[in-house]
């Protein structure tokens, strides 16, 4: 009996083996499951190559970007160094002509920078004639700009460099039109102004609203003369003054001077007016 009994249970857990071992798997299965995890590892080899690519890409832009910055960091330095050497050349030609370096302040007014007038090249003839120059530029050259500019420096000459009206007598700035009006008020309201180049074609007639309106001199345009002209007429300009500048007649002397070098059909069209004995002294107040 004990037999039967014994024998009954391995036959069972036969049974329960059997019932829950795994079916092994037939060749096919094998090969097919093999298939697909070597897919698997070709689609992790294709995205590990792409990203090695990217990496490689991103590692290059970052090596232009950093030769970039060298190279900016080497031309910032090289600026720096020359805008010293300029300083120092500066204080040194002022030392030798012994020069107050606050005297005869120059506010420059350009709203259209974008002429073919150089404009750099006449602001180092400006300082080296020994002048402290200021400029308003673009959205700069507005008329609460210039106002605030004026109520801070009690600038000498004021040099606008802009379009004149065609048919009328207004001077445009970046956001609006000046006319003779406005200016008038302004030299009025600062007495420090003694000179003022209107370096704008066509502004004959505002130059003779600010000679009525008391300016002691006026150098302006009366007709369209070529940027280039003009430059050339401002840089001799300066140079001039650096020579000679104690009297009214030194300024007329300067202006002459580079009348004289300009075309003659460029140099007819710039006019001198003044209100003072030209042999009065050329100081600021």
């Amino acid at each position: 009996m004990e037999g039967i009994i014994t024998l009954g249970i391995v036959i069972s857990l036969l049974f329960l083996v059997i019932r829950f071992m795994p079916m092994p798997k037939s060749e096919a299965a094998i090969l097919a499951q093999v298939a697909e995890q070597a897919q698997q590892i070709q689609a992790q080899e294709k995205k590990i190559n792409e990203q090695a690519i990217l990496i490689r890409a991103l590692e290059k832009k970052q090596r232009e970007l950093l030769e970039e910055i060298a190279i900016l960091n080497r031309n910032y330095r090289l600026q720096v160094e020359q805008n010293a050497q300029l300083r120092q050349e500066l204080a040194e030609l002022r030392k030798t002509l012994g020069m107050n370096p606050h005297s005869l302040m120059i506010l420059g007014i350009w709203p259209f920078p974008e002429t073919e007038l150089n404009t750099r090249v006449e602001e180092i003839a400006i300082y080296n004639a020994g002048f402290e120059y200021r400029s308003l530029r673009k959205e700069e050259a507005t008329k609460e700009k210039i106002v605030e500019e004026l109520d801070r420096h009690p600038y000498f000459i004021l040099e606008i460099g802009s379009h004149g009206g065609n048919d009328d007598d207004y001077i445009h700035l970046y956001d609006d039109i000046a006319r003779p009006g406005w200016w008038r008020e302004l030299v009025q309201r600062y007495p420090s102004l003694k000179a003022i180049l209107l370096l704008a074609c066509q502004s004959d007639r505002t130059g003779d609203v600010l000679i009525q309106a008391g300016v002691p001199v006026v150098i302006s345009v009366q007709r369209n003369i070529p940027d280039a002209h003009v430059g050339i007429f401002v840089r001799n300009f300066y140079r001039r003054l650096s020579v000679n500048r104690r009297t009214y007649q030194d300024l007329n002397d300067a202006f002459e001077y580079a009348r004289h070098i300009l075309p003659e059909k460029s140099a007819q069209m710039i006019r001198f007016r003044s209100t003072v004995e030209l042999y009065e002294p050329l100081q600021p107040d």
